[in-house]
């Protein structure tokens, strides 16, 4: 799974600087404005790492799989498209409804 512990913590820290932010602007008395923006400037910082995090996590994970598929086809060829299924989001097995007759 991607959502771990880094991802946690990125995300943790960008949620206090954006309630950072919206304290700041509420509280805004008037000559704030160089807080305001240092704080945007660090939700804007914090906001493009934890895409870059969850993106490189994404993308490990579906390396991780690719290369189980990979492995699992010269092993085992049924584990192989099996995988296959579930990576294309077809899990469920194929239903065949045949008439045989009248009833």
């Amino acid at each position: 799974m991607w959502w771990d512990d880094e991802v946690r913590v990125e995300v943790e820290s960008k949620k206090k600087a954006w309630l950072d932010l919206l304290a700041t602007e509420t509280g805004n008395s008037g000559g704030m404005n160089d807080e305001i923006e240092r704080k945007k400037a660090e939700f804007r910082r914090l906001n493009k790492r934890v895409k870059e995090v969850v993106e490189r996590k994404k993308k490990e994970r579906t390396d991780k799989n690719d290369r189980r598929i990979s492995d699992n086809f010269q092993a085992n060829i049924k584990m192989f498209w099996k995988l296959v299924r579930t990576a294309r989001g077809n899990t469920k097995q194929p239903i065949i409804n045949a008439i045989r007759d009248e009833n």
